[in-house]
């Protein structure tokens, strides 16, 4: 192989290996990865970032997606590689924080062609559905997958970046709301995380809730810290 061939080989692996391969990021305590596009487009490189910085885009939503038996670093994957921005909490270990769960940001055509009963057979994945909000009913006499605004997102993606080491997944019967209006945190590891004040086990806690999908808690926040919000 000559110079010239050599050459070209090498500039054709190094364009594959970046095309194909994603990196992830440790917070301060814990591990997420997110990925993110600027575009719909099958075969667009992508790339995990580590904040809440990722492009915005009018008529995209947020949709929680269930991957079946444990299979949503997979679906993750695939989404990824066709241009597609996905959210994975994780554990410190790798694992997920909410199993079976991703999130991705994108148009309902978009996000309707990758799951499982979608004509479009090139793209989607038979084991990946929406998470259904059961409190609503479309047109059609259905319940419409669920929809999370990007500034909810935006607030559990922060809030999830401090760290499963003080973060806690809950079931709704385990959260216990107390009356009142949204908070903020002001200080500490949470500050600006907003959320509601719940009693969790018999302490204190501010719960993020993305509702019919989880309710994550911090951990204990002192009053002083803790900012009412008006209406």
């Amino acid at each position: 192989m000559g110079n010239d061939d050599s050459t070209l080989f090498l500039c054709l692996f190094v364009m594959n290996l970046l095309m194909t391969s994603g990196c992830e990021y440790h917070t301060r305590r814990g591990l997420a990865s997110f990925t993110t596009a600027s575009n719909y487009d099958a075969g667009v490189s992508v790339e995990y970032v580590r904040d809440t910085s990722y492009e915005k885009h009018d008529g995209y939503s947020w949709y929680a997606m269930i991957a079946t038996y444990h299979r949503e670093q997979s679906a993750a994957e695939h989404l990824r590689n066709h241009g597609v921005q996905v959210y994975r909490p994780q554990r410190k270990d790798g694992t997920s924080f909410i199993p079976n769960t991703l999130f991705i940001y994108t148009d309902f055509p978009a996000a309707e062609s990758f799951v499982r009963y979608s004509k479009s057979s090139n793209l989607h994945l038979d084991y990946l559905h929406f998470m259904y909000d059961k409190t609503k009913v479309n047109g059609e006499g259905k319940n419409p997958p669920i929809t999370i605004p990007v500034s909810q997102m935006d607030n559990f993606i922060r809030l999830l970046s401090v760290g499963d080491d003080d973060t806690s997944l809950l079931s709704r019967d385990e959260v216990h709301f107390r009356a009142g209006d949204e908070v903020e945190i002001t200080g500490g590891d949470f500050k600006g995380i907003r959320g509601r004040i719940a009693r969790v086990h018999g302490t204190t806690r501010v719960v993020v809730a993305l509702e019919g999908v989880c309710y994550v808690a911090t951990a204990y926040i002192a009053k002083r810290y803790i900012n009412p919000l008006s209406n």
